[in-house]
Order: structure tokens, then C-alpha cells, then sequence
């Protein structure tokens, strides 16, 4: 088999692990990330299976340290190809940053990704974590002066980040 047909079949496990009991899933998303790894392998610039990898790191595994890493390999990856994707994998990057209280390297993704989004809802959310970001650090002055002005130009879209990412109460920043 290639690499592609390897993500592919990867791929196509997700929908099922999610439909499935617990210990089961487990076991598919092993497979799972022993099918992209295989793509890697046999295509070392595939950018998607780098990507899922990392999601599978950070949100099954709780490995935030080995999901940054495969969201910044995937985003390098992308950028040149496909720069909607990279933009989408510095989004995962900063949340997985973020969770690490990685603040000062929040701020160097956000900043990389702004200069590469092509929308005013990406540039959004990444001031929304740079915001987040300058708040950890204790730079509370700066964190809500960004915040306010994102509520000033349109409620809508910091009120989407607040809801997914309950940024109120997020664990992370309690002290």
C-alpha cells in the first residue's frame, strides 16, 4: 500500500471509533495512528496525517507535548500547499500551546498565523488566544484591551471562542 491509502483507511476509522464503546475505541485509535504513521512513512510531507496525529495526541491521549509538535510539523508542512490548512493547524497548535501554559510560544503561533490567515474570523481567534496567552502570562492589561476591542468590532465571534473554549472558567489559568 502508499502512504495516501494509509491515511485513508486511517481516516475512515475516526467515524468509526466514535461510534463504538470505550475500550474498543482505544484499541482503533491505535490503529488508527500505526495506519498514519505508516503514511508518514511512506510520505514524510503528508501534512493531513501529521495533522491527525496530533489530534489524536492531544485529545484521546492528553499528550500536549507530542500534539504541538505534530500540529507545527503539520502546519510547516501545509503552508506553502495549502496556507488554509496551515492557519488551521497553528489553531490546534495555540490550543495545545495554551493548555501547557506555554504562553510566550502562543504568542510567536498566533503572530505566525495572522500573517498567514486570509480571514478576519481566523485573525479573530488567534487574537482570542493571544488575548488568553497575555492573560496567562499576567499581562492582564494587554489580554483585555485585546478582548475588548474584538467584543467592540462584532460580539459574535468572541462569543463563539467563549463558548467553545469557556474561557471564563478554563482550568488553565486558575492559579
Amino acid at each position: 500500500m502508499q502512504g495516501l491509502e494509509y491515511r485513508d483507511m486511517a481516516l475512515q476509522l475516526f467515524s468509526t471509533a466514535a461510534k463504538v464503546e470505550e475500550a474498543r475505541a482505544i484499541t482503533l485509535y491505535q490503529e488508527i495512528e500505526q495506519l498514519l504513521q505508516r503514511a508518514i512513512d511512506a510520505n514524510p510531507t503528508d501534512f493531513i496525517a501529521f495533522f491527525n496525529l496530533g489530534w489524536i495526541k492531544k485529545n484521546i491521549y492528553g499528550d500536549l507535548g507530542n500534539a504541538a509538535t505534530y500540529f507545527e510539523k503539520a502546519s510547516l508542512l501545509s503552508f506553502e500547499l495549502e496556507p488554509w490548512y496551515s492557519v488551521y493547524c497553528h489553531y490546534h497548535l495555540c490550543l495545545a500551546l495554551l493548555a501547557q501554559r506555554k504562553f510566550d510560544e502562543t504568542l510567536v503561533v498566533c503572530s505566525d498565523a495572522t500573517s498567514i490567515s486570509s480571514g478576519n474570523e481566523d485573525m479573530d481567534s488567534f487574537k482570542f488566544h493571544e488575548a488568553k496567552a497575555l492573560i496567562g502570562k499576567g499581562e492582564f492589561t494587554k489580554g483585555l484591551k485585546i478582548l475588548g476591542t474584538l467584543v467592540k468590532g462584532s460580539p459574535k465571534p468572541i462569543l463563539i471562542c467563549y463558548r467553545i473554549e469557556s474561557f471564563a472558567l478554563n482550568h488553565e489559568f486558575r492559579r
